[in-house]
């Protein structure tokens, strides 16, 4: 058995032509992954206050066993 789409609906009118079948698939999801893929979270007039570069690189930086074992002395 194998996966296929023999039809789509187009404007309220089914369709089975694999070549328009195609081209509308093909268009769908080229619009679908296109969109931005950032998640913009809004709650209203909220700030959120950031980070300095600084800060960041802090956080992220590569750490060693030993840092972890010295910070579980504590």
């Amino acid at each position: 058995m194998q996966n296929m789409i023999k039809g789509i609906n187009i404007q309220n009118e089914w369709c089975e032509d694999p070549q328009i079948v195609k081209k509308q698939v093909k268009e769908f999801f080229q619009t679908r992954l296109l969109k931005s893929s950032e998640v913009r979270i809004r709650l209203g007039n909220i700030v959120f206050q950031s980070i300095t570069k600084q800060d960041n690189c802090m956080l992220t930086k590569s750490f060693s066993e030993v840092e972890i074992e010295s910070n579980m002395e504590l």
